[in-house]
C-alpha cells in the first residue's frame, strides 16, 4: 500500500488546510535567515597567564585626633638665596669715556651671575666663596645706560636692583706738569727768603 495514501486517510480531512501553510511557513524562515546580516562572535578578554595583572595601590586617609586641624600638605620650597645687590657703581655715577669703572656687588656664592644692559646680556661670571662677584666696563657709548645682574643658583634666581650711570663724550683731562713748588698743610705757598744785595 501507498505510504501516502495511508497518510492522507489517517489525517483528518478537516484538518489538511494546515499542512498546507507549512511549506510557505518554512521558506519565509529560510529567507529572513539568510537575509539577516551576521553578527561577529563576542570576543572574551584575553589575559596572559605569565605576566600577573599590577594591583592598584591602596589609598589610606591622614590619620588624625578629633579636634586638632586637618593636616595641610606644603608643597615644598625652594631653597632661600642671598639678596643680589650691585654696590659698585653708585646710581647716577659720572664716567669719562676713556675711564669706566666696574661693576661690583654681592649675590648667592657659587651662583651664576649675568650681567644684563638694558635687555641685552653682556657678562657672566660665578660669584665666590664670598659671595663677591666683578665685572669690567668697556666700550660703553657715551650717554645714560642701565645694567643689572641675575644670580641663579639650580631653580632659584635673585635680581638685583637696576642702575644707572652716565657716560660722558669728553675724555678724561690728563694730568698737567708737576709744580716744583711746595705747599704746607694749611694750603700756604713756602717762599725761600731774598738774599741780601750787595
Amino acid at each position: 500500500m501507498n505510504p501516502a495514501a495511508l497518510f492522507r486517510n489517517w489525517v483528518d480531512p478537516f484538518d489538511r488546510w494546515h499542512l498546507m501553510l507549512v511549506p510557505p511557513i518554512l521558506i519565509g524562515l529560510i529567507v529572513a535567515l539568510a537575509l539577516t546580516p551576521s553578527l561577529p562572535p563576542a570576543r572574551r578578554p584575553v589575559h596572559s597567564t605569565s605576566t600577573p595583572l599590577p594591583t592598584p595601590p591602596i589609598r589610606t586617609r591622614p590619620s588624625y585626633r578629633e579636634g586638632s586641624a586637618v593636616p595641610v600638605p606644603t608643597p615644598p620650597t625652594q631653597p632661600l638665596m642671598r639678596p643680589t645687590r650691585i654696590e659698585s657703581p653708585a646710581p647716577n655715577t659720572l664716567f669719562w669715556r676713556d675711564r669706566l669703572g666696574d661693576v661690583e656687588g654681592i649675590a648667592e656664592p657659587g651662583s651664576l651671575v649675568r650681567l644684563f644692559w638694558s635687555d641685552q646680556l653682556i657678562g657672566q661670571t660665578t660669584a665666590d666663596a664670598d659671595g663677591r662677584y666683578r665685572f669690567q666696563l668697556r666700550n660703553f657709548p657715551p650717554g645714560l645706560h642701565q645694567v643689572q645682574v641675575i644670580a641663579t643658583l639650580g631653580r632659584s634666581a635673585q635680581a638685583s636692583s637696576p642702575v644707572q650711570f652716565v657716560v660722558k663724550a669728553e675724555r678724561a683731562p690728563k694730568p698737567g706738569p708737576k709744580s716744583s713748588s711746595k705747599t704746607t698743610k694749611q694750603g700756604i705757598k713756602k717762599v725761600p727768603p731774598k738774599k741780601p744785595r750787595n
